[in-house]
């Protein structure tokens, strides 16, 4: 899974893009954390954040399995296997948590630890291999600092997906990881960006017409 084949990390990080436009987020952060005490050079974890509707507790131990969806052969929007997530995460890093919360609800998270995977933590009863149940939890304080930012009258609803044990980055600086993710970013999403506005590290996507049709491009 983890030679699944994108082409860049640029790719993969627009399979989570995708994920929260069809949770009708308004704005998607993609922001770089980085070890205590290390430099602001080389990030040793990635996030998005949106604001879409978020997912209830259930739902979100399902997102974290490979086909894992509610959308199943939904030609309505932009995924329907459940394959995008897990395999866009992986193809990264080597952990990734989902952080979730519903409008009036508590935050809830599950991870999968790829290290954790390969000993055998998650199996049971000798053989079957079992996702852990979603459990209350804080978010990551470089996710806090960027949610209170961002969304200073509060973070309603939204879900954050949090990617670490960072090993499979084509752009291992944040300086070359922000510029090229702005560039790609405004070529794919050019024709979105006026419903769903996305940040690389603080830095606004601009939309980038490749047909040059676009007087705002």
């Amino acid at each position: 899974i983890r030679h699944i084949g994108y082409k860049s990390n640029v790719e993969a990080l627009a399979e989570l893009i995708d994920n929260s436009i069809q949770a009708y987020a308004d704005r998607i952060d993609l922001v770089l954390g980085y070890a205590d005490g290390a430099s602001s050079v080389k990030p040793n974890q990635l996030a998005v954040i949106d604001n879409g509707h978020g997912m209830d507790p259930g739902m979100l131990r399902l997102a974290m399995m490979w086909g894992g969806t509610h959308r199943e052969n939904d030609r309505n929007g932009l995924g329907r296997f459940g394959y995008g997530l897990p395999c866009a995460t992986v193809s990264m890093g080597r952990r990734f948590t989902i952080y979730s919360k519903l409008k009036g609800g508590s935050c809830y998270s599950v991870s999968l630890d790829l290290d954790l995977l390969d000993n055998g933590s998650y199996q049971i009863d000798g053989l079957k291999i079992a996702i852990p149940a979603a459990q209350p939890a804080a978010l990551p304080g470089f996710v806090v600092d960027a949610i209170e930012r961002t969304h200073p009258q509060g973070w309603e609803s939204g879900t954050v997906v949090v990617i670490d044990k960072l090993d499979r980055l084509d752009w291992v600086t944040a300086t070359g990881l922000r510029r090229n993710l702005l560039r790609h970013f405004g070529v794919t999403y050019h024709k979105l960006l006026t419903a769903t506005a996305i940040h690389v590290d603080g830095e606004e996507v601009r939309p980038i017409d490749p047909l040059f049709l676009d007087p705002e491009g």
